[in-house]
């Protein structure tokens, strides 16, 4: 597509922003659905998260159009009803079936996906699928032990503590 087609499709830069974080967000829609689709509750709960981190992994870009601007704050809040039933049934399945700690929520899901993108950016040029350990290693958490758990020390975040998270871009200013 040309320069001029672009900017008659779409007259200003956000709006251009908007419908690529779209065409970003249905992509990882189809991968919770995937993770649905996939009849054992805990591989579909892993291929939705794998996946998805691999997305946000594969474009720099898409985490710069979440965090870079107030308006991203809007984007994530639209990205999230739209992706968050999917996501919270996976969740829900997987708890269903045992395979899942019955205390984990969904929020917990978003901050791993934080926490594992930030890992990512972090060792992007000198191991970049670093991010792929420490993944596995949260993985393993959200199982339940055979032995006693260690109880969470923190409560889960509410829904405005994650979207001032998200909004930091995980560096915890807004």
């Amino acid at each position: 597509m040309g320069v001029g087609t672009v900017y008659r499709r779409f007259p200003d830069k956000e709006q251009l922003i908007d419908a690529l974080f779209e065409e970003a967000m249905e992509e990882v829609v189809a991968i919770a659905e995937e993770g649905m689709a996939t009849e054992d509750p805990w591989e579909g709960l892993v291929h939705f998260v794998v996946r998805a981190q691999e997305r946000q992994c594969a474009d720099r870009g898409l985490k710069e159009l979440i965090h870079g601007s107030d308006h991203g704050a809007g984007r994530v809040a639209k990205a999230r009803a739209r992706i968050a039933p999917t996501v919270e049934r996976l969740l829900a399945r997987a708890q269903g079936a045992g395979v899942v700690r019955e205390d984990i929520c969904i929020t917990d899901l978003g901050m791993i996906q934080l926490a594992v993108g930030t890992v990512a950016d972090a060792t992007r040029d000198n191991a970049p699928d670093a991010w792929r350990r420490t993944l596995s290693i949260v993985l393993d958490g959200l199982q339940p032990a055979r032995q006693t758990l260690h109880p969470f020390t923190a409560p889960p975040l509410t829904l405005d503590q994650f979207d001032a998270a998200m909004h930091s871009g995980g560096s915890g200013r807004h």
